[in-house]
């Protein structure tokens, strides 16, 4: 179960005997990306609707972390610069970000490093309060304590997303089914080129509460899907 489907199948047309991915995901999109089409089972829904639903949130997120109620809180996700799909472009929508961003005194950035290098991409030079968090947060209670989510990856903008929460992605490999149909729903915004973060970007507090329409049949869906395999 996956639902990207850019990643390399390989170990999944071998091992798999099926497949699932999230309804966006076409057959031929599967076709196109040399998943083994006749072994997936499309599921209604996102896989992240499958944890978030009942989901309980750490209240004490934001006090641990020492965030302000009058600053505008942004959770900012760097590129997976390591992963095989990486493309370089990401780093270079993350330098107009900086620049936007770094000089805003309002804005508290917290910045969700995944490899300690990472650092480095990170201007010195800032107004806004930098944050670097020094320890694991459960990150749907992260994301909860936020005005808003920047990542160059897709599941925390698709989990912000699901959640109600303003959602930017700059994610520059293939673009995926999913974050695309987000895209058209209004829940995620996708920067495609530097140009496009001057013009889409809007740093403000949190609006209020989104609810998301959770998919009542994803569960029973899942595991009748399961209990397919197994019997």
């Amino acid at each position: 179960m996956y639902d990207y489907e850019w990643v390399n199948p390989s170990l999944f047309n071998l091992c798999c005997r099926k497949i699932l991915l999230p309804h966006p995901v076409t057959k031929d999109r599967c076709a196109e990306a040399g998943i083994a089409a006749a072994k997936v089972a499309n599921y209604p829904g996102l896989k992240e609707e499958l944890y978030l639903r009942d989901a309980e949130f750490d209240p004490g997120v934001a006090a641990d972390l020492g965030l302000k109620d009058d600053k505008i809180k942004v959770l900012l996700r760097p590129p997976a610069t390591r992963a095989h799909y990486h493309n370089s472009e990401s780093e270079e929508l993350l330098a107009e970000l900086f620049r936007i961003l770094m000089p805003n005194p309002d804005v508290q950035l917290v910045i969700l490093l995944r490899s300690p290098d990472q650092k480095e991409l990170v201007p010195s030079d800032a107004r806004a309060e930098v944050l670097f968090p020094n320890k694991v947060y459960d990150g749907p209670s992260l994301i909860a304590a936020m005005d808003l989510m920047i990542s160059g990856g897709g599941t925390m903008t698709r989990e912000a997303a699901v959640l109600g929460l303003p959602s930017y992605s700059y994610f520059r490999g293939k673009e995926g089914q999913v974050d695309a149909w987000l895209e058209k729903e209004g829940r995620l915004v996708l920067f495609r080129n530097v140009e496009e973060i001057e013009s889409k970007l809007v740093v403000r507090h949190k609006p209020s509460a989104n609810d998301y329409p959770f998919n009542r049949d994803l569960v029973p869906h899942i595991v009748e899907q399961i209990l397919s395999v197994a019997k």
